[in-house]
């Protein structure tokens, strides 16, 4: 899993990261058209991307959704 940051500072992801104890790997976005957003076409946050063994997107799940997350991950045969 990896969260992708737009429009907070490196210090502020470090800190959140600290905060909440997360272990994954945390990216800043960027701007413009070669950022992470744009590329993905992401307009609403959070934006989660589930990606089978192949790095093939099979779910777009726009806003926070955990039944739609939890079943794409099943549907990956992941419980």
């Amino acid at each position: 899993m990896i969260g992708v940051n737009y429009g907070d500072s490196p210090a502020d992801v470090r800190d959140f990261r600290k905060e909440l104890k997360l272990s994954m790997t945390l990216a800043m976005g960027g701007r413009g058209e070669d950022s992470v957003s744009a590329k993905y076409g992401v307009a609403v946050y959070p934006t989660n991307y589930v990606l089978d063994k192949d790095g093939k997107v099979v779910a777009q799940i726009i806003g926070y959704d955990e039944k739609a997350m939890l079943a794409a991950l099943e549907a990956l045969g992941i419980k």
